[in-house]
């Protein structure tokens, strides 16, 4: 399905801090087979920095979402998939999942708008994991416990909330 206004909701916010809501430890967890539908929400950073300069965030459009256990789709609580820096966004994530019990790290690529001398400047594909932001999704079977984000584990980090580096925006503009 699509994106928009009716998907989710930022009642509740303001978030305090940058990040994802719930961290992935207080997340519910996919129970194997059973249907999944839960609402994260989402606190946009207020700049972005390139080449140790700082500027103001704009925008960021999700393009995507990739490796969320297998079954599971993603919306956005904006048709347009944006959500404007130093703002609360929501995302979406339902479906049924039969994939294996473990942690998923979620990849989310975005488009990040920011504003240099009044102009807006766009560069796409960039992937928020690789920038330190890591968020799990983490898969049970019916009736096992919910598995806890190996944060000592090759390629690990916690990510709790606020902990989110000021993005940095690397490659062509468009």
């Amino acid at each position: 399905g699509g994106s928009g206004s009716s998907v989710c909701s930022t009642a509740g916010s303001p978030l305090t801090q940058m990040g994802f809501y719930p961290d992935e430890n207080n997340l519910p967890c996919v129970i194997d087979g059973q249907y999944y539908d839960t609402v994260i929400q989402i606190r946009t950073p207020p700049t972005a920095s390139q080449g140790g300069s700082s500027y103001t965030l704009s925008k960021i459009k999700i393009v995507s979402v990739s490796n969320l256990p297998c079954g599971l789709c993603w919306q956005l609580g904006d048709p347009n998939n944006e959500i404007p820096g130093n703002a609360d966004g929501c995302m979406r994530v339902k479906g049924t999942s039969f994939d294996a019990p473990g942690e998923y790290l979620m990849s989310i690529i975005v488009n990040a708008t920011v504003s240099i001398g009044g102009f807006p400047y766009t560069v796409n594909n960039q992937d928020l994991s690789s920038q330190g932001l890591r968020f799990y999704a983490r898969v049970r079977l019916p009736g096992g416990p919910c598995p806890q984000v190996d944060t000592l584990a090759a390629g690990n980090t916690a990510s709790t909330a606020g902990n989110v580096p000021i993005p940095s925006i690397s490659g062509p503009a468009s």
